[in-house]
């Protein structure tokens, strides 16, 4: 018998739809990070705020990046080697200023 998508009250259709919406902020914060690292679609040369702090949130990866991960049923280590290539960048500015401060 197939499971009834509409059915909210369901525990694998309700468990099924939370792990999705987590996922989606999870993709959401990769497309943020990726925007930064296409120049085609940059309309200037410094990176937005939201990119910025896309970036800092995988890589500081806060109790919050970690919860989110757990509730989208997603290793941290598997997303955060995915995401190397495009949080390179501020990786090294941050190394670079505090570098400076010290």
């Amino acid at each position: 018998m197939a499971e009834n998508v509409d059915d909210y009250r369901a525990p694998t259709t309700h468990t099924a739809q939370c792990v999705a919406l987590w996922r989606a902020v999870i993709v959401q914060a990769i497309k943020d990070t990726k925007r930064a690292a296409n120049p085609k679609r940059r309309v200037s040369k410094f990176p937005s705020r939201d990119v910025i702090e896309a970036k800092d949130w995988f890589i500081d990866r806060s109790k919050d990046y970690r919860l989110v991960c757990a509730l989208a049923n997603i290793e941290e280590e598997a997303s955060l080697a995915f995401l190397e290539p495009y949080v390179a960048d501020r990786r090294k500015e941050r190394e670079a200023a505090i570098e400076t401060m010290a």
